[in-house]
């Protein structure tokens, strides 16, 4: 199990308490990983949800050599995020100022507060000896640290060597204006003279100003020209084709005068109630037509009957005997049922007719059932249900001849 000595923090984020939070907490050089800040954050009262964050600590210690450290979020919902001391900010014995600040993933960033505490010199570090903020506790630490400054200066002496020698190539103002005016000169020279040659010496092209369809030759006189334009006899002999009256006769056409009175010629001409009786006759050729059709048609309507078999219900069956029980209806409208069934309880129904299938009203009529002269009286409901309703005796099977008009 770890153990920490702690210093707790509760800020409250608000812009009136942000300013620096002085501390009594002093940590030792010996607190090695055990130096623990715990902070406490709040806001409006409330723990400030660490839901997408990332919380940083500043740490800037006597030597002023600033760190930043990310703390630990230990309970997001409640606000409560942690830092423990590594083994070299531990070393750094002194007062340290620091500041919590909060990173959100959507780019917004919040500072929580700033604070401080101390770390004492322990006996222990008594013989370490400092260097800068560096803590040195045996002489191959010493050796590798001289080493890397010794790197550092001769770093910085590269850099020094380059930037004087960058100075001996400064310009003095006298000397670069003596230059500048020079070049001025020669440039404003070698401008009017490239300005006054009329010889194309960079070689434009006439495509190039936009005349690439211009051909080099002499153009007409305004005179020239107002004489073309003015030239009514087709000097470029354009036909009526070229012009979209390739279908015009060259014929004369007739005057308003004679075109209104061929238009108002009733003779000639027949009216719109004319031509609605012309259009209404019929020919020989039509009638035949329309005849030869409707003869099609009704043959066609009055052939196109088919048998359905009857779905048997309560018990009752097709007879094997005979036929089974179907039923059909033709053109005009007209039910037959025909078949014998058999095996069913009296008063039940044998099948249902469709829809287009069914009398306006309940219909009787009596069949032959099997046997010396017996018969059995039938029951044709409006609602499809054909029913036996009764037999003079026990049969063995029920005969269907049986037609009617349907609704």
């Amino acid at each position: 199990m770890a153990i920490y000595k702690t210093g707790s923090y509760t800020f409250d984020i608000n812009p009136i308490t942000e300013g620096n939070y002085n501390s009594a907490f002093i940590f030792s050089t010996q607190d090695i990983n055990t130096a623990k800040l715990i902070f406490y954050l709040r806001k409006d009262g409330i723990p400030l949800p660490l839901s997408a964050v990332t919380g940083k600590v500043i740490l800037v210690p006597p030597s002023g050599k600033q760190r930043i450290r990310d703390v630990t979020i230990v309970d997001p919902l409640n606000g409560v995020a942690e830092y423990v001391l590594d083994e070299d900010e531990i070393k750094m014995y002194g007062k340290f100022d620091c500041q919590l600040i909060l990173k959100y993933t959507n780019g917004q960033s919040l500072s929580a507060h700033k604070f401080g505490f101390e770390v004492s010199q322990s006996l222990a570090d008594q013989n370490i000896a400092p260097l800068a903020e560096y803590y040195v506790d045996d002489f191959e630490s010493l050796k590798a640290l001289i080493i890397a400054l010794y790197d550092e200066e001769t770093v910085m002496l590269d850099e020094l060597k380059a930037k004087f020698s960058d100075l001996d190539r400064i310009e003095t103002k006298e000397g670069a204006q003596e230059k500048a005016d020079a070049a001025e000169a020669n440039a404003n020279a070698y401008t009017d003279a490239h300005a006054a040659k009329t010889n194309n010496p960079h070689k434009v092209t006439k495509a190039q100003v936009g005349l690439s369809n211009v051909d080099n030759v002499k153009q007409a006189s305004k005179t020239e020209f107002d004489s073309h334009v003015n030239d009514t006899s087709n000097p470029h002999d354009v036909t009526k084709a070229q012009i979209g009256l390739s279908n015009v006769d060259d014929v004369q056409q007739a005057s308003k005068i004679e075109f209104d009175a061929h238009d108002d010629d009733t003779t000639r001409h027949i009216t719109a109630d004319e031509r609605i009786v012309w259009n209404a006759k019929e020919t020989t050729n039509g009638a035949q037509e329309k005849a030869d059709k409707a003869l099609a048609d009704a043959k066609t309507y009055v052939s196109n009957f088919s048998w359905v078999v009857a779905t048997m219900q309560n018990g009752w069956a097709h007879y094997n005997g005979g036929e089974d029980v179907v039923f059909g209806i033709d053109a005009t409208k007209t039910v037959y049922v025909r078949g014998a069934a058999k095996g069913g309880v009296t008063g039940t129904t044998v099948f249902t007719l469709p829809e287009n299938m069914r009398p306006i009203r309940d219909m009787g009529c009596i069949q032959i059932a099997s046997g010396t002269a017996q018969v059995a009286r039938l029951l044709f409901r409006a609602t499809g249900e054909v029913v036996v309703e009764n037999v003079s005796s026990n049969t063995n099977y029920i005969r269907f001849d049986f037609s009617f008009k349907a609704l």
